[in-house]
């Protein structure tokens, strides 16, 4: 039970990790090439920051942090 405990906890780390630095990149991208406003660049690149620090402080995050970002970016880029 421990063994999944910690493979469980481990994919979820990952998830989190991946999905800041990918949130990251695309907010970099955008703010650099513009085809959207630079609060949501900014937006983005300030939550993967931010759910990256809290994630190596305590070890879990809400995952609705890193969904609304993504959201927000589909809506602005429609």
């Amino acid at each position: 039970m421990r063994l999944l405990d910690a493979a469980l906890t481990a994919l979820f780390q990952a998830f989190v990790l991946i999905t800041a630095v990918s949130l990251a990149g695309l907010g970099a991208v955008l703010l650099i090439t513009g085809p959207s406003p630079a609060w949501v660049a900014a937006a983005l690149v300030l939550t993967a920051t931010a759910a990256t620090g809290w994630l190596l402080r305590t070890g879990d995050l809400i995952p609705a942090v890193l969904y609304l970002p993504t959201a927000m970016l589909g809506i602005t880029l429609l």
